[in-house]
């Protein structure tokens, strides 16, 4: 879990609204209370990408397990 200050998210979360990417909407009875909702357009553009990043991320992982292991393989 990534910690960060409340005025940090708020900050991110104001930008990412004004570029259209989420909108706030009220959920509850609580006013104070907001969920943040992804866009339709944003939505598209997430499951185009999503698998993209999932296989990137996939072989920055398999690279770096490969590399401790090369690593580990010159100690011993």
């Amino acid at each position: 879990m990534i910690v960060r200050e409340k005025t940090t998210v708020s900050r991110l979360v104001d930008g990412f609204e004004e570029k259209g990417w989420i909108r706030r909407e009220t959920k509850s009875k609580d006013k104070r209370s907001r969920a943040l909702c992804i866009t339709k357009k944003d939505l598209d553009l997430y499951k185009k990408g999503h698998p993209l990043i999932e296989k990137a991320d996939e072989v920055l992982k398999r690279s770096y397990r490969n590399q401790i292991f090369e690593i580990c393989i010159c100690y011993y």
